[in-house]
């Protein structure tokens, strides 16, 4: 198999792998209850997801690779992740699971406030995992078996049935997110909605536009405040600078192209937007301690 980081669709999914469910042909909601052999061809090799994806492990465990940051999926435990992220999954013998994804265009028509908090919201991002209370969990899965009977079955208004209640579930899920960030020790945190808004508006632009804009300039202007006031913001709320943000999401790319495509360094350079090849070794040198030819190989 040619490990090329391809891009990978809800539909996709359907298409390909029959133990999906799907909503229509279309296939803008795909659900099943996995077997750890049946998936590990799925997610074998890191691919790029178009849409938002959750798993809800019932047994064993899951190696889930997000931007090449592991997470380890246990019993009780939720994982999400938005659009747009490179992810491998990997299981172990005995993992049971049910995985849904979501096209963007269901999320806009079923509810797309909800949506968009688990897109841009910054405790989502740092940590895609969650564990929840034995009750609240059995509760998730008995919305998925609600779920599959219904994609299985003839009813009537199958659709609109199928968004009322995944919109249900991603709010039920959302429930505990909020719960986390709000459980933070008074004091820990300081940042008005507005900030919040803005840094989680800047992380959602540096997802959209790193591969072509690499300067803090172009963020600014499109949240419509200064530079130096959104690296302010930046920083007082992830700890990170804006600079370093967008670097990560570069050096990411460039790891995986590296890694997991036949493309040549010069074609990687161009994709990527660096102005000539010694830049982009400068670059990729200052992030790895390593030049892109030595990390290929490693």
């Amino acid at each position: 198999m040619n490990q090329v980081v391809n891009e990978i669709s809800v539909a996709d999914l359907a298409r390909m792998f029959p133990a999906f469910k799907s909503d229509n042909p279309a296939a803008d909601f795909v659900l099943a209850q996995q077997e750890h052999e049946e998936l590990s061809s799925v997610f074998y090799f890191p691919c790029r997801f178009n849409g938002f994806l959750s798993i809800i492990c019932q047994e064993g465990e899951l190696s889930v690779h997000l931007n090449l940051k592991v997470h380890e999926i246990r019993r009780n435990m939720v994982f999400f992740c938005e659009p747009g992220n490179i992810i491998q999954i990997q299981q172990s013998p005995g993992a049971r699971f049910y995985l849904a994804a979501i096209s963007e265009n269901m999320a806009q028509e079923m509810s797309p406030n909800c949506m968009q908090y688990y897109k841009t919201s910054v405790s989502v991002h740092r940590d895609p995992c969650m564990t929840l209370e034995d009750y609240d969990f059995q509760t998730a899965v008995l919305y998925n078996e609600l779920l599959l009977r219904l994609m299985g079955s003839d009813t009537l208004e199958r659709k609109e049935l199928l968004l009322s209640y995944v919109s249900s579930l991603m709010f039920f899920l959302r429930s505990f997110w909020k719960s986390r960030v709000e459980a933070i020790p008074a004091g820990a945190t300081l940042h008005s909605p507005r900030t919040q808004g803005l840094v989680d508006d800047f992380i959602r632009l540096v997802t959209e536009h790193h591969m072509t804009e690499h300067y803090l300039a172009f963020y600014a202007k499109e949240l419509g405040i200064t530079p130096k006031y959104l690296s302010k913001l930046v920083r007082e709320v992830t700890g990170r600078s804006a600079p370093e943000w967008i670097d990560s999401f570069l050096v990411l790319e460039a790891k995986n192209m590296l890694k997991y495509s036949n493309m040549a360094i010069k074609e990687i350079v161009f994709k990527m937007k660096f102005p000539d090849q010694s830049s982009f070794y400068k670059f990729f040198k200052l992030h790895t301690g390593m030049i892109p030819s030595e990390y290929r190989k490693s």
